[in-house]
């Protein structure tokens, strides 16, 4: 039996060594499937916030209000890969308002026209997502290319007097941050360029202009 003892004992020191580390690996492979799990797969988003035009915007008879201010929508849809990178779309809204002045023979008008100007843009885009220590905060970044529209509407005294539409491309980049309250909600900050390159039509003349927006949004996002 002594002559036993010391095979057994290595026998039960190696068979406990090789337990932990097949436990320590099934808890590394766990996190890891969890920490892709995190990244990987389909989202839906949400955010808003304020949006400023960097460009200069010639609006004539402008009476009060400032065009290049407003309020911004961001809604769209992400696909990731397990290799942190996919694809997916993205709308984005710009709405502000303003009054203009009437021109007529002699000077302007008393009457003050309403103004709203909204500026829409839809694009598919390439999206990523750079996984940080802690699986509670993640990075999101996103380039894209789609179309854009400016639409113009001036009303008086709740009555329509004129509508505009202009079309053209634009392009995006966004990068923001991520802090996952669960598995499938998290809550978004995120900084967004945008430049939209449109033909504008006034009085049957043809101006070709661009517009850079700088957009600051908070959102929600659903994974699934």
């Amino acid at each position: 039996m002594k002559k036993l003892k010391f095979p057994v004992v290595l026998l039960l020191v190696l068979l406990s060594f090789f337990t932990v580390c097949n436990a320590a690996e099934t808890d590394i492979n766990s996190a890891r499937n969890e920490k892709t799990d995190l990244v990987a797969g389909h989202s839906i988003f949400v955010a808003g916030g304020i949006s400023h035009i960097a460009t200069e915007v010639d609006m004539d008879y402008l009476h009060s209000g400032e065009p290049r201010i407003g309020g911004n929508v961001q809604v769209g849809y992400e696909w990731i890969s397990s290799k942190k990178i996919g694809v997916g779309f993205l709308y984005d809204g710009y709405f502000t308002g303003f009054t203009m002045c009437v021109p007529v023979s002699g000077g302007y008008s008393a009457a003050f026209p309403k103004g709203r100007w909204g500026l829409h843009y839809f694009a598919p885009q390439f999206v990523g997502r750079i996984t940080l220590r802690s699986d509670k905060w993640m990075l999101n970044y996103g380039v894209g290319a789609g179309l854009f529209m400016s639409y113009e509407c001036l009303k008086y005294e709740g009555k329509p007097l004129a509508k505009n539409y202009d079309y053209g491309i634009g392009l995006n980049g966004s990068f923001g941050v991520e802090f996952r309250l669960s598995k499938a909600i998290g809550l978004t900050a995120g900084l967004t360029l945008l430049e939209g390159y449109v033909d504008q039509d006034y009085y049957g003349e043809t101006l070709s202009s661009s517009m850079l927006r700088v957009n600051l949004d908070l959102g929600l996002k659903c994974h699934f």
